[in-house]
């Protein structure tokens, strides 16, 4: 599974140590299914960037999404080709879009 977690809040708190905690913080809930991470780029912010071994519950995705402070969580399945968005505003997200996913 692979997994976008934006590091910028929608609260303003966007410090370089408030997006290092973020980013230790959806990396501690994943390490022991983690595979490779890196943060990079996206068009609107710094994005972590996640590939595990297995995947991830929904519910431990919302859980991601909530301790990160993102609207969503943005999940994709390379063995069936789909996505999908996570989290407590994910409906206003619309459907997942691999345009915008990035990949490992």
């Amino acid at each position: 599974m692979e997994l976008n977690i934006g590091l910028d809040s929608p609260n303003g708190k966007n410090t370089l140590q408030d997006r290092v905690r973020r980013q230790a913080t959806a990396l501690r809930i994943l390490a022991a299914n983690l595979d490779y991470s890196q943060v990079r780029d996206s068009n609107t912010e710094p994005t972590l960037v996640v590939k595990t071994y297995v995947s991830v519950s929904e519910a431990v995705l919302y859980d991601i999404a909530v301790a990160c402070e993102q609207d969503c969580v943005a999940a994709y399945n390379p063995d069936t080709g789909s996505g999908q968005l996570v989290g407590p505003k994910a409906a206003e997200w619309g459907e997942f879009n691999p345009d915008y996913f990035i990949r490992p």
